[in-house]
């Protein structure tokens, strides 16, 4: 079973949480937890919105393939990458590659 940044995520708050979620049990349902991560999600989008809004034509892109080789990237920002090893996944909602010259 691979360990998600959701796992992890449960695992800070409650590892009985994080046991329920590894092994897909359903959820009996929490209002305040459910409105928590809608909120969560919403405040998410909004931030990507307005971080793609800055960026220009080729400066981002969303959902890059992996392996992503960052020393040749021509992107500025990436955003929705799903980062795999063993049985780890990590989301990671945005990625800023900052470009830099070379010193002389």
């Amino acid at each position: 079973m691979v360990i998600s940044s959701h796992i992890f995520a449960a695992y800070l708050n409650c590892p009985s949480k994080c046991w329920f979620r590894y092994r897909n049990e359903v959820a009996t349902g929490n209002i305040y937890s459910q409105w928590l991560e809608r909120q969560s999600q919403s405040y998410r989008k909004e931030a990507l919105k307005r971080l793609l809004a800055s960026a220009h034509g080729d400066d981002f892109i969303i959902a890059p393939s992996l392996p992503i080789n960052i020393k040749m990237a021509k992107w500025k920002l990436a955003t929705d990458i799903v980062v795999h090893k063993d049985n780890l996944q990590a989301s990671v909602h945005a990625i800023e590659h900052i470009i830099r010259i070379p010193s002389l």
